[in-house]
């Protein structure tokens, strides 16, 4: 992972945003929250994914920091699922949503239900995507 300038690890601070987010959305907002990383445990992306579908969870939130070696670099970039037809979105939507992006050989009416499932996962995300930019 990245490092800041004084050596900062970017997965401590992952971690502690992690953690800090996780107490507001219980304590304020009363949420279920699970999170796929508690300690500096390496979990693949498709493992973490994998526990979010288990859980039948609405959202699935990975944080992470970026690392610029401008000084001047700053803001944040918010990425969901999408309808994008861009070959590396494709790719980035199948590894960041595992088994919810659905293979050509699933039946007509599986295929329907998740076409169904996943433009309310977009429009979701894209909602929350825009609040998280605004604040």
């Amino acid at each position: 992972g990245a490092r800041s300038a004084s050596g900062i690890k970017e997965k401590n601070v992952n971690i502690k945003i992690a953690k800090h987010v996780k107490t507001i959305l219980v304590n304020r907002f009363k949420y279920r929250v699970v999170m796929t990383r508690k300690d500096d445990t390496f979990i693949p992306l498709k493992d973490r994914s994998k526990i979010s579908n288990k859980r039948n969870a609405d959202l699935f939130v990975s944080i992470h920091a970026n690392a610029a070696k401008r000084k001047s670099a700053h803001g944040i970039e918010t990425y969901f699922l999408g309808t994008s037809h861009n070959e590396r979105a494709l790719e980035t939507a199948a590894r960041e949503n595992g088994e919810l992006v659905k293979s050509d050989k699933d039946n007509q009416v599986q295929q329907i239900l998740a076409s169904l499932i996943t433009t309310t996962k977009i429009n979701d995300s894209s909602r929350l995507a825009g609040r998280v930019q605004q604040n």
